[in-house]
């Protein structure tokens, strides 16, 4: 199949695994005459403009979510008009599914998205206390519950590592970092604060459970029961936060544990692989129809 793709190419987006995913599974990727056009973008412009060109190739668009505090986030009817343009509209979560559907009344297939390919070490020791991974200034990122759960837990939020394309106002700044650092970085880390009020999926909390790195997430956070991640959760007050990390610090073996086993399977869930497939079926479901 000759697959055309539209969406970043930068550190954070998973369309450059789905490239490599389909290129491994025998397709081609183009920029002429496909049969499959998909959009990461979740701006489709690009992808109904090519409809046009190619009538005979469906078109599949991946909208991440409708995320109510993000700025950037279109008009419903816009946005809506542009989902029923396309032959298959999907997203990353059920949860993004939801909220999709509450702003547009668009009900959207869900595929999930692709974790970087990484691995637990088994490093002897983990020297990083707290990381953070991703954007940070976003509103509903909640930099300031980062910082004062960081003070709570053990009165230092400079000990906090952040790896993302912003820099932070305190602690320990590591910038975009590639793929095999990641990895690392994660396999030298006890805890993931993950303290964010909306997310369409949040991977952050994926890839930390298949390193062994426990999340530490905040209850009000829709995500955190569609993964099944509630047990590493607390209130987002920085007193309840850090109780619950100093809790899991007096049984580190038993939530370890949990976590290894729901990092075996996010590892085939989330993987590369995995969401390519969901993708092509949704295709061949539509040239059935």
């Amino acid at each position: 199949m000759r697959i055309k793709t539209f969406g970043n190419r930068n550190p954070l987006s998973g369309l450059p695994q789905l490239e490599k995913a389909w290129t491994e599974m025998g397709h081609e990727i183009v920029t002429e005459n496909p049969n499959l056009l998909y959009d990461a973008n979740g701006f489709f412009s690009e992808i109904l403009e090519d409809g046009i060109k190619y009538p005979k190739a469906v078109k599949i668009g991946c909208l991440l979510d409708a995320n109510p505090l993000n700025k950037d986030w279109g008009p419903p009817e816009m946005v809506r008009n542009q989902l029923t343009q396309l032959d298959v509209a999907v997203t990353i979560s059920k949860t993004a599914q939801k909220q999709i559907l509450y702003r547009t009344g668009v009900k959207c297939d869900v595929v999930g998205y692709p974790i970087k390919n990484l691995t637990k070490l088994n490093y002897p020791v983990r020297g990083v206390r707290m990381l953070v991974v991703g954007r940070i200034f976003s509103e509903n990122k909640r930099l300031h519950l980062i910082k004062s759960t960081a003070e709570a837990y053990c009165g230092d939020c400079e000990q906090v590592l952040f790896v993302g394309p912003e820099k932070p106002p305190f602690g320990i700044y590591a910038g975009l970092v590639n793929e095999d650092m990641l990895n690392i970085i994660y396999n030298s880390s006890v805890y993931l604060l993950g303290l964010s009020s909306v997310e369409g999926l949040f991977l952050g909390p994926l890839e930390s459970c298949v390193t062994g790195t426990i999340p530490i997430l905040a209850s009000d956070n829709s995500c955190v029961a569609e993964l099944g991640l509630s047990d590493f959760c607390a209130n987002p007050h920085p007193v309840t936060l850090a109780n619950k990390m100093k809790e899991i610090d007096q049984s580190f073996d038993k939530y370890l544990k949990k976590v290894e086993t729901l990092g075996e399977k996010f590892k085939k869930q989330f993987s590369a692989q995995t969401v390519a497939q969901n993708i092509l079926d949704l295709y061949y479901q539509f040239l059935e129809k």
